[in-house]
């Protein structure tokens, strides 16, 4: 089944990855009933190679415990340049292994978009799947300040970072520099010292 383009009438779609078949179902149920179509993947190498061949969903709904490739190297595979295609797309993990204050943490590392423990509130679900499609953050992603004169060397650092699930920002002088702080709060900056 093929899906379609974002920008074409029609519910959003979800891709569910969850190694176990009654999760998996439970997840996808709780979706289609909050109006989304649905594709299910019992692993992450199935859904990434689907997506490789027929696009990008509008959402990713991933554990991270799986055989083969886990949700954790599914999640940075997707932010990864190797995906670019991929890298914009929300994802949400959830899981029944973590809960409290380190899945703010984990989610930012693993450049995911929300987290959700397992088991999960079908109402919370729908609530956290429809904010991600809004371009809401639902997860604090430190802002890195690149301030270099050498633009390959900040795209590079750029990549690194994003790919790591932090927020970059460029500046290549010193009144760009003023000017993001001015504008938003920055987490970590990094100077080139040349």
């Amino acid at each position: 089944m093929l899906f379609r383009s974002r920008n074409v009438d029609g519910p959003p779609v979800a891709f569910v990855v969850n190694d176990d078949a009654l999760q998996l179902k439970l997840l996808s149920g709780l979706l289609a009933k909050g109006d989304f179509q649905v594709m299910s993947f019992l692993g992450a190498a199935e859904a990434l190679a689907y997506m490789q061949a027929n696009g990008a969903p509008d959402i990713i709904v991933t554990d991270l415990y799986m055989p083969e490739l886990d949700g954790w190297r599914f999640c940075r595979l997707l932010r990864s340049h190797e995906y670019a295609a991929l890298n914009a797309t929300p994802i949400m993990v959830i899981s029944a292994t973590f809960s409290g204050e380190a899945t703010s943490r984990i989610t930012t590392d693993l450049g995911a978009d929300a987290f959700l423990a397992a088991p999960v509130d079908g109402r919370e679900l729908i609530e956290t799947a429809n904010a991600l499609l809004q371009g809401k953050r639902l997860i604090h992603r430190p802002c890195v300040l690149i301030a270099t004169d050498d633009p390959m060397f900040s795209r590079v650092l750029e990549e690194t970072f994003y790919a790591t699930g932090y927020q970059t920002i460029a500046a290549f002088s010193g009144e760009e520099i003023c000017k993001v702080f001015e504008e938003c709060p920055v987490d970590i900056l990094i100077i080139d010292s040349v």
